[in-house]
């Protein structure tokens, strides 16, 4: 399978934080294809309180910009103050959505997952 991370990637998990479940699960799917582990959240506060629970679980995190309860500038925020270090990257439909270098990557909607493994890459040694 090409772009497949493997070895230690596989020991730390992908969060997809996004209040479309359905696009959530899916794109937890893919990433499950490509052999990584990953879960998906509908709620930031949900993935806030995951985060919390067990910081050292999590190799990255994908979360969608609009959401009703919360941004994802603002789910970075938030994360930023339990785990400093976990990389957040952007799913948005809006290209003009953030400034550069305010996530640690960013993905414009619609997106094939040949575009994410690479931004991937770099966090899931």
């Amino acid at each position: 399978m090409p772009d497949a991370i493997s070895g230690a990637a596989r020991t730390r998990q992908v969060m997809v934080v996004d209040d479309e479940m359905d696009l959530a699960r899916g794109m937890v799917a893919l990433l499950l294809r490509r052999g990584l582990k990953a879960q998906a959240v509908g709620d930031p506060e949900e993935a806030l309180a995951l985060v919390r629970a067990d910081p050292s679980l999590w190799g990255a995190v994908l979360t969608d910009m609009t959401m009703p309860n919360m941004t994802g500038r603002e789910f970075r925020s938030h994360l930023r103050a339990i785990h400093p270090e976990l990389p957040v990257l952007l799913m948005s439909g809006m290209e003009d959505a953030v400034e550069p270098g305010e996530f640690e990557g960013r993905l414009v909607k619609p997106f094939k997952v040949d575009e994410l493994i690479p931004l991937l890459r770099p966090f899931l040694p």
